[in-house]
């Protein structure tokens, strides 16, 4: 269930392989319920372990061995993840790779996305050797996704959303809307025509779902800062 985000039109879109939501909603594999959090200095360790496997595959082709790391209990988890590359000085997209489903080790998971994001989003340049420092990292940490009955459910900047019709299914992180200032109307419109669906597809049997999300981040001086989608009530 590797996923890309990919860039039309400067907004953040991902494309998913079909029928894979519904295999996430379905799945029993969650390592954490919602709300579960992790520790600034994890999101820092998960940081750091981006950009040294960002440096290393793109000079040797290679990945850092982790088995010597000192790694907490929640880093071995199996949490849904993505990882964002944006310009250092632009702050555009230039990669994003991510699972939604908690198919793995949260830091192996990170480990992959990373290398996926900076050699595989195939809407970029795969970047090259030298090119690691142009660009910044970004890590969100998904809770899983739970469905809801009403798109009245929605909280734009803390949801991100999840819409699926039979073969036709697309997601938006939480920090899209914030990022394109949309409401909760643009919000699900946005995601329904990313899938295809009509505007209000809900209304004609597609499944809504919310996640959020915590979103570790390098600022542009490399080191770390975190934000987070969940509100108190999702704790």
């Amino acid at each position: 269930m590797m996923l890309k985000c990919l860039r039309i039109r400067s907004l953040h879109v991902q494309w998913y392989a079909v029928g894979c939501l519904l295999a996430v909603l379905a799945s029993a594999r969650w390592g954490a319920a919602e709300g579960q959090e992790i520790s600034q200095k994890d999101g820092g360790m998960l940081l750091r372990i981006a950009r040294t496997t960002l440096t290393e595959f793109l000079h040797r082709q290679t990945v850092p061995d982790l088995s010597h790391i000192p790694l907490s209990d929640r880093l071995r988890e199996k949490r849904g993840v993505f990882v964002t590359l944006k310009e250092r000085k632009t702050h555009e997209l230039r990669g994003c790779i991510g699972y939604t489903a908690a198919v793995k080790e949260l830091v192996q998971a990170v480990v992959d996305c990373t290398v996926y994001a900076a050699t595989r989003d195939m809407r970029f340049t795969p970047l090259r050797a030298g090119e690691e420092h142009t660009v910044v990292i970004e890590i969100s940490v998904l809770s899983p996704p739970r469905l809801v009955a009403t798109p009245d459910e929605v909280q734009v900047g803390v949801h991100g959303v999840m819409v699926m019709q039979g073969a036709k299914s697309a997601v938006l992180l939480p920090q899209v809307a914030l990022e394109q200032h949309w409401s909760r109307d643009e919000l699900l419109q946005a995601v329904c025509r990313k899938a295809g669906l009509p505007d209000r597809a809900w209304e004609q049997g597609a499944q809504l779902a919310v996640f959020t999300a915590q979103v570790f981040s390098e600022t542009t001086d490399s080191s770390s800062e975190q934000r987070t989608s969940a509100a108190p009530a999702d704790r």
